[in-house]
């Protein structure tokens, strides 16, 4: 088993610098915002949101280490790649069709199994979430983004519509973007909401420690 070479860890950490993951926030301004702001966004939802940013970043850049970098995760050519990492090896022309397909089977594969505790609860707010991710996208520029198709009323599903459109790893990784982006903007835009994750936080810590103290 080899793993990611000093030099692969510094390119994943330009990467990172460098990644649209740093881009600013917006505050969205849609008046659904009243519905969605402290009632369906409260405070264990925020969380579970939360944690789907840090598995969609696990899956950009690999697995936190111990020393602070971050390990790929995807097999390939006999070391083990980010798909940040994937991504620069296709611009290059350095993966084949045959590989590329294999190595999108596995990213599509994990964003499901991230994806699935949020199946049911994004079908039955959909409508109420379409109207944020077109402004999130607009605001964004992204007015292409794969999202938006999601968001739109007769979308397919999330694996067919994405083995429909995601041909390369670079597709995968835009769209992973931009829907951690389209988070970022949801949960800036819910102060309501935001309030009691920090209530709901604060809980869980006391809960936790009751525990241990017993």
């Amino acid at each position: 088993m080899k793993f990611m070479t000093v030099k692969h860890t510094l390119f994943a950490l330009s990467l990172l610098l460098s990644h649209p993951f740093v881009y600013a926030t917006h505050t969205l301004e849609s008046e659904i915002l009243k519905t969605v702001d402290g009632m369906f966004m409260d405070g264990p939802t925020i969380a579970l949101v939360r944690r789907y940013q840090m598995d969609s970043k696990t899956i950009l850049f690999g697995k936190r280490q111990q020393d602070e970098s971050r390990q790929g995760t995807y097999f390939f050519n006999g070391a083990y790649y980010s798909v940040v990492q994937l991504c620069e090896l296709e611009e290059n022309s350095l993966i084949s069709k045959r590989e590329t397909a294999r190595l999108l089977g596995e990213m599509v594969d994990d964003f499901e199994t991230i994806s699935k505790q949020f199946q049911d609860i994004a079908r039955s707010v959909k409508p109420i979430m379409a109207e944020l991710i077109f402004e999130s996208c607009r605001l964004r520029k992204r007015h292409d983004s794969l999202i938006t198709r999601w968001a739109a009323p007769n979308a397919k599903d999330e694996r067919a519509l994405l083995n429909e459109h995601v041909k390369k790893i670079q597709d995968f990784e835009a769209f992973i973007v931009d829907l951690h982006n389209f988070l970022d903007d949801l949960l800036r835009s819910c102060p309501k909401g935001m309030k009691l994750y920090e209530e709901w936080k604060q809980e869980q810590i006391k809960a936790a420690r009751a525990r241990a103290n017993k």
